[in-house]
C-alpha cells in the first residue's frame, strides 16, 4: 500500500473517532511530522489539499464579519496560507461556520489590533530582536480551536488554529 494510501486511512480513522477534532488534529500532526522527510513530501502536501477540502465539505470554514459585512474566511485546517486574516480593524466582529453556526462575536478595540495602541504604556516589541509581538488569543470549541490575534501597524492578523 502506498504512503498517499497510509495518509488517507489515518485520516479517515481519525473523522471517524468519536471524538474527531481532537483525533483530526493529532493525525494532521503525525502526518506533517512524516513529511520532513523527502520522500513522503509529495504525498503530505496531496493529504493536506484532501483535508482541506474535506473541511469544506463539512462547512469548517469560518466566516468572519466586520460590522455585518464579511471580511474573509479562514480555513484552520488547511494551513498557514489559510488560516489567517490581514487588515483586522477596530470593529465589532462575528465568526459563524459557513453552515451559519455562531461561533463567536465580540468587539475589538484599537489595543487589540493596532501595534501603537497595544503597547502604549509599554515598551514595542523589537522589530529584529528577540521579542515577538504578544498575541491576544481566545478559546473557540471548548478549547479545542484558538483564535489570535497579532497587532499590526495599520491593522491587525487573526489567526484560527485546530488544538492537537
Amino acid at each position: 500500500m502506498s504512503d498517499q494510501l497510509l495518509f488517507l486511512l489515518e485520516l479517515i480513522e481519525a473523522m471517524d473517532a468519536p471524538d474527531s477534532w481532537p483525533a483530526i488534529a493529532a493525525a494532521l500532526g503525525r502526518i506533517q511530522m512524516l513529511g520532513a522527510c523527502f520522500e513522503n513530501r509529495d504525498d503530505v502536501l496531496q493529504s493536506r489539499a484532501f483535508v482541506a477540502e474535506v473541511a469544506r465539505a463539512w462547512g469548517v470554514v469560518f466566516e468572519v464579519a466586520r460590522d455585518g459585512r464579511r471580511v474573509g474566511l479562514l480555513e484552520p485546517i488547511g494551513g498557514p496560507e489559510t488560516n489567517s486574516l490581514q487588515e483586522i480593524s477596530p470593529g465589532h466582529y462575528t465568526i459563524k461556520l459557513l453552515t451559519g453556526l455562531l461561533i463567536w462575536e465580540g468587539e475589538f478595540a484599537p489595543k487589540d489590533v493596532l501595534l501603537r495602541d497595544a503597547y502604549r504604556d509599554g515598551e514595542w516589541p523589537a522589530a529584529a530582536g528577540d521579542t515577538k509581538p504578544e498575541l491576544r488569543g481566545w478559546k473557540l470549541f471548548g478549547g479545542r480551536a484558538r483564535m489570535e490575534i497579532l497587532p499590526g501597524q495599520d491593522a491587525g492578523t487573526m489567526r484560527i488554529t485546530i488544538n492537537a
